[in-house]
């Protein structure tokens, strides 16, 4: 496809960490995957136990990034499921990470042209920014304003025409809280 623009919102940065990010061997990362796929509020024990068997903290940046990109971003209807495993699991680290990832699928997707053309693109940054908002705002622990600042986002929205995703996303971060 074209080069995509250059980009327009420089008010959201994630946090750059240097460590490469370590896949779990194929079949850790099946059964991590298996259990993700099938975590309900009636096997919610069973499968944090296995989740506590296979996970290490190493694998924590490779998970982050799967559960915001899959599942996270197009699941809103399991966003407390999800919080209330990463609680249970209880890693500092991956807590981490998974803001980390937040704001680095908020940034791609606020400034992707792909964002600005499509409704169901505009829905995921929503449940993105949702998501942003319940794991920080909606528990008192406040987004950084190097990491976002939502004065310069909408005001950055404005003057580049894209008031369409600034708008959405500020409000669905905001809404939790």
């Amino acid at each position: 496809g074209p080069p995509e623009p250059p980009v327009v919102f420089n008010s959201i940065r994630a946090d750059v960490f240097e460590e490469e990010v370590e896949e779990p061997p194929e079949e850790v990362s099946d059964k991590i995957l298996f259990i993700d796929n099938n975590l309900a509020p009636t096997n919610f024990e069973s499968k944090l136990e296995d989740m506590k068997g296979s996970f290490k903290d190493e694998y924590a940046r490779w998970f982050a990034n799967y559960l915001v990109d899959q599942r996270v971003s197009t699941e809103p209807n399991n966003h407390q499921l999800y919080l209330r495993f990463l609680d249970a699991l209880d890693r500092k680290v991956l807590m981490k990470f998974i803001l980390q990832e937040t704001i680095v699928k908020s940034s791609s997707m606020l400034n992707s042209e792909k964002t600005m053309q499509s409704s169901s693109e505009r829905t995921i940054l929503k449940n993105v920014g949702s998501w942003l908002g319940t794991i920080t705002l909606a528990r008192d622990k406040p987004i950084k304003h190097k990491n976002i600042s939502f004065k310069d986002l909408l005001i950055e929205g404005y003057e580049s025409g894209r008031l369409l995703v600034a708008i959405p996303f500020v409000c669905k971060t905001l809404e939790p809280a």
